[in-house]
């Protein structure tokens, strides 16, 4: 029997014992959070695309959108636009507000598909895996990872957005008008119901298929797929933008994706396994 394998054999037995030890312990997936994103602070290639992507969709977009409408408010004249106000306004409902399904999904599908393919480009993958952790805390420790960081862009862009749009508005705001994004009740459910939803799908999709591939650009590109129903809702809102307004609609999307996350946890949990992540170590 070569080294290799025996050094396999025993790496295995060694987690075997480890997953029937311990219960679960929260402690051990802070670990495992806090030991990734010490690791994400120092890769530029991780890091550069989480801070540029919610700056290009909360900073750069809306205002380009804002001035767009400012400048010509007639081309929106057949959705019965005849204000400049209105014209911002239904550009937000065009434009930005499928946006907040983009950025923390982007976000956290970015660094899941780091979460396992990462940590075996760098040679890491090996001592995560003997660590006396479960198979559920390995899994919520990388689930959270990706989650926690898509969450608080999602924050801090939806509140830039808003400050930003009215801004832009403020000039053509008359009495009674809402304020926009921020008076949305649907933009509320888009933004913080929908994204964090679809957030935790792509992240729970990424992590299975990080755990599978062999480098993060291949994970990366193949978990690319979790944005085609999001681009089928920004071309649908497009199309009609009335169509992320509708707030029963909303909901029933949000109750779909909901039995969603839950299938995925139950699923999730299982596939990834120590002993497969550690025969697959290269």
């Amino acid at each position: 029997m070569s080294e290799i394998q025996t050094n396999r054999e025993t790496r295995t037995g060694t987690t075997k014992k480890i997953k029937n030890k311990a219960p679960f312990s929260f402690a051990n997936v802070k670990r495992i959070f806090l030991k990734d994103w010490m690791e994400i602070k120092g890769n530029k290639e991780l890091l550069l695309p989480i801070i540029f992507l919610p700056v290009l969709f909360s900073v750069i977009m809306p205002l380009i959108s804002g001035i767009g409408a400012y400048l010509d408010p007639a081309e929106f004249g057949e959705f019965g636009v005849s204000t400049v106000y209105e014209a911002i306004y239904m550009m937000v409902n065009l434009m930005l507000k499928p946006m907040f399904l983009l950025i923390p999904t982007m976000v956290s599908m970015i660094i899941a598909a780091d979460s396992f393919a990462g940590e075996k480009e760098r040679k890491t993958a090996e001592t995560l895996l003997i660590l006396p952790i479960t198979h559920k805390e390995l899994y919520l420790g990388k689930l959270l990872t990706a989650l926690i960081p898509a969450i608080f862009f999602e924050i801090i862009s939806f509140v830039i957005m808003g400050i930003e749009i009215n801004l832009i508005a403020l000039p053509y705001l008359q009495p009674g008008d809402p304020l926009l994004v921020f008076g949305d009740l649907s933009f509320w459910l888009v933004a913080f119901l929908l994204g964090s939803l679809f957030s935790i799908v792509s992240v729970q999709f990424g992590i299975i298929i990080s755990s599978r591939s062999k480098t993060y650009k291949s994970a990366q590109s193949i978990s690319g797929i979790i944005i085609i129903p999001i681009m089928g809702l920004l071309f649908g809102s497009m199309v009609n933008p009335r169509l992320l307004s509708d707030i029963p609609l909303i909901f029933s999307l949000g109750a779909i994706f909901a039995v969603i996350v839950y299938i995925q946890v139950i699923i999730g949990s299982k596939l990834i396994n120590r002993e497969k992540l550690v025969a697959n170590i290269g």
